[in-house]
């Protein structure tokens, strides 16, 4: 019996000593570093309140948030909680009276077995911490917020059945608080008003503009969003506003009024999408491809099997056919299985003559699209045409008649200028003696009998856009609202564009300075115009251009 009770005390002693193996718990301190906070008068350390929400703390929900205490005064404040070691920990801070959440993505941290251990101090990420406020107001603000809808495409936005909203610091962002809707007197411009009470100001605040998609066609609803990413250098390329305190209050309603606004969505201008819905017939020259496999053995280049001909258009510029926004596996089985991306040689749905080597494909892009997409050709399915990533952008404004002529093998570059180079594991020189591109590298033609000369080594690809200072044609023309003109420098010049009417009274002047040598687009709004005919000059290297365009009202 002594011996069996022996036995039991010591398998009792076993698992007193192991149980810490599988219960035991840490304590970490996390600390939030207010000091910037305070001495900004963002934060009121006789009012305000500090949480510690995360994973380890009731799964983000608000009635687990930790509170944070600064028991010495030191503005530092902090929590000690005890978690499970070896458990990645994701968090955030909160502090309501200043901003609410922490901008960016989560905090983390994984405790180690140590039974005692704390996380460095750090300033919350809010942006109105390293914002001088001291002096601040506290005042009443009803600040109306505008998006103009005319450069999204009905894939990103469908205004029958999605909706608009607003998101940010004034609302804690949440993503379906304030809804946008139709000015009375523009359909495009979407707005909202929204009160905003005793806000700090001078002061700032960041937001966004959000689309929720319908959760069923036809069906308005909480379906999937899409934030817009503005350009700007803002904290996650948010919007800002600034209030300075000195807004006016027209309605003397109590409340300083400000507009947001009209914003273009991610601030995409309307020269950069189609205005309207353009329906062109996309060509390629299979030439090269075609002169290549004939030459050695019925093979192009990064093929494995004969050569059979067919083509077709892999990327993002082919959404508008199949509404596939991304880039299709290269394989018979992906890329290959998709005949939307198909294009043909058989002398019907666009393709000008059956069998002439020149495959085409008609689509029709949406208002909204972009007006330079992104794409890259491959022969029987594969990624043959150019090297990794030498992926070719595609200028629906350069059609002519309709129709948009491309070569196989000459990837025009996001600078406008062509190559043909085929990047490393081409065999000997790919398709380049069949390809010729001009000395101004801003076209391809094909040569059957392979007679182009390629590119010297040290010629760079990207080699400046032209020879000659050239002038191309507006776009769009006639336009409605902001219009574009292209032009090419061979060097670093003055160059001054202006826009006139025909009695030749300036009406503004849209570039005045010197330039790189390059391709650029002078962008002049023609929204405030009356119906006309207006002249874009050139003024660069001594030489000056004239090029018209037509405003429609």
């Amino acid at each position: 019996m002594k011996s069996v009770t022996q036995r039991l005390l010591a398998l009792v002693a076993v698992l007193l000593v192991s149980a810490p193996a599988w219960a035991q718990t840490v304590n970490v301190t996390f600390q939030a570093d207010l000091r910037p906070a305070v001495a900004n008068c963002r934060f009121d350390p006789a009012t305000g309140s500090v949480f510690l929400r995360g994973s380890a703390f009731g799964e983000w929900a608000e009635a687990s948030a930790v509170q944070l205490s600064d028991t010495d005064g030191d503005r530092i404040y902090t929590t000690t909680q005890a978690v499970a070691p070896g458990v990645a920990i994701n968090y955030k801070f909160l502090a309501p009276n200043v901003t609410g959440w922490e901008d960016g993505g989560d905090r983390t941290f994984t405790p180690t077995s140590d039974a005692s251990q704390t996380v460095e101090a750090v300033v919350p990420n809010v942006p109105n911490y390293g914002t001088n406020g001291c002096g601040a107001v506290n005042r009443n603000y009803e600040v109306e917020f505008q998006i103009d809808v005319s450069t999204l495409s009905a894939t990103v936005f469908n205004p029958t059945q999605d909706t608009l909203f607003v998101a940010g610091g004034m609302t804690g962002w949440g993503d379906s608080k304030d809804r946008l809707t139709p000015s009375f007197d523009n359909a495009d411009i979407y707005t909202t008003v929204i009160n905003i009470d005793n806000f700090p100001s001078p002061g700032e605040q960041f937001y966004k503009f959000i689309v929720r998609k319908a959760n069923a066609p036809g069906v308005i609803g909480r379906g999937p969003i899409s934030w817009e990413s503005p350009r700007n250098t803002n904290p996650d390329n948010n919007r800002r506003i600034t209030y300075t305190g000195t807004e006016p209050d027209t309605d003397a309603d109590g409340r300083l009024e400000k507009t947001e606004g009209p914003f273009y969505w991610s601030d995409v201008p309307p020269t950069e999408v189609l205005s309207a819905a353009t329906t062109v017939t996309l060509e390629v020259d299979l030439g090269p491809a075609i002169y290549y496999a004939a030459a050695h053995s019925n093979m192009v280049p990064g093929a494995t099997t004969a050569f059979s001909r067919t083509i077709f258009l892999n990327g993002p510029v082919m959404q508008a056919a199949d509404g596939m926004t991304d880039w299709a596996a290269w394989t018979p089985e992906g890329l290959g299985a998709m005949p939307t991306r198909q294009f043909l040689d058989d002398g019907a749905n666009g393709d000008a003559a059956a069998n002439d080597g020149i495959y085409s494909k008609t689509v029709t892009f949406p208002r909204g699209s972009a007006i330079v997409q992104k794409g890259k050709f491959g022969a029987d399915a594969g990624d043959n045409e150019s090297g990794f990533a030498a992926d070719r952008y595609i200028d629906l404004s350069t059609a002519v008649g309709g129709r948009l002529k491309m070569v196989f093998g000459a990837v025009v570059l996001q600078s406008g200028k062509v190559t043909d180079l085929r990047g490393p594991g081409a065999a000997p020189f790919g398709y380049d003696p069949y390809i010729c591109i001009p000395a101004d590298s801003l076209s391809a033609t094909v040569s059957p009998t392979g007679a182009c000369a390629r590119p010297s080594a040290s010629e760079p690809v990207d080699a400046p856009a032209t020879s000659r200072f050239t002038v191309e044609t507006v776009y769009p023309n006639p336009t409605t609202g902001a219009t574009r003109l292209r032009y090419a420098l061979p060097s670093a010049m003055a160059v001054k564009v202006e826009v006139f009417d025909l009695l030749g009274r300036r009406i503004e002047t849209v570039v005045d300075e010197t330039q790189a040598a390059g391709t650029y687009n002078a962008v002049f709004d023609a929204r405030g115009l009356t119906t006309g005919v207006y002249v874009y000059r050139v003024s660069a290297g001594g030489q000056v251009q004239n090029r018209t365009f037509v405003v429609n009202r």
